[in-house]
């Protein structure tokens, strides 16, 4: 694994964020997000006061990570785009009486799935390949399942690098083509990439087969988790259990 390739970030394309939560320990970082995930699934959006709650949980995380706004406009837009469709099925939805209409019920689950999208991202921004092998490899996970998602990461950030080259030398021999060049080239890459892919993917299995090799190392925590990341932990565990009761009616 690169020394260049592990100080990138986890979301190298949309930019890194370099907020308080930066200043956290690799994993506090990770479980911290993962909390912040579980009170925006948890929270009832189909309300106003739900609805509102998840705006303020998903501000808060993005102000406390400092994300780019580069970052956060391209996972709305790329938000929009997947779950919009979800409020074309509206007019189908039979909402039974005393309940919230068709739209409540659609724009819900849009809500939710922007507000999850955006905080899942926004944690990985924070997080370098190396942090993220750190974090991951000192929290009691299964071996198996650690190794294949810091596999993903490692993938992800190959390609990435691959498909900037090749997009960039693409659009520099065919200079002056104006919109039928970015048509050109997003074809052209979409077809090299995909081979790349399959290609990279098994040159690589094989190595890690032939070497016994899972991707991961034995690793001890190097950045040494202090007072911020506890009050980190206990803001957020609180949060999602206050979310949590009140979602139950164990507030009363």
């Amino acid at each position: 694994m690169g020394s260049e390739l592990e100080r990138q970030p986890l979301t190298l394309i949309l930019g890194a964020s370099k907020g308080m939560v930066s200043r956290l320990a690799p994993r506090t970082r990770i479980l911290a997000g993962v909390l912040v995930f579980l009170a925006c699934l948890a929270l009832d959006a189909g309300t106003g006061a739900g609805l509102a709650a998840l705006a303020v949980t998903t501000l808060t995380w993005l102000v406390a990570a400092r994300a780019p706004a580069r970052l956060v406009g391209k996972v709305l837009l790329f938000g929009m785009v997947m779950l919009g469709p979800v409020l074309v099925l509206t007019p189908f939805v039979d909402a039974p009486s005393g309940t919230p209409g068709g739209l409540a019920v659609t724009f819900a689950v849009f809500a939710k799935g922007m507000a999850t999208l955006v905080v899942a991202t926004v944690t990985a921004s924070t997080l370098t390949l190396a942090q993220a092998h750190e974090g991951l490899a000192t929290l009691p996970l299964p071996r198996l399942v650690t190794a294949i998602v810091l596999q993903i990461f490692f993938q992800a950030g190959l390609l990435g690098r691959e498909t900037t080259r090749m997009a960039r030398a693409m659009i520099l021999r065919r200079s002056g083509g104006g919109t039928w060049q970015g048509i050109a080239v997003l074809a052209g890459v979409s077809t090299v990439w995909i081979t790349r892919l399959i290609v990279k993917v098994e040159r690589i299995a094989k190595a890690m087969e032939v070497r016994g090799f899972d991707g991961m190392e034995r690793l001890h925590p190097t950045s040494a988790a202090g007072t911020a990341d506890a009050v980190a932990l206990a803001l957020t565990g609180a949060w999602l259990v206050a979310v949590i009761a009140a979602r139950t009616g164990a507030l009363g």
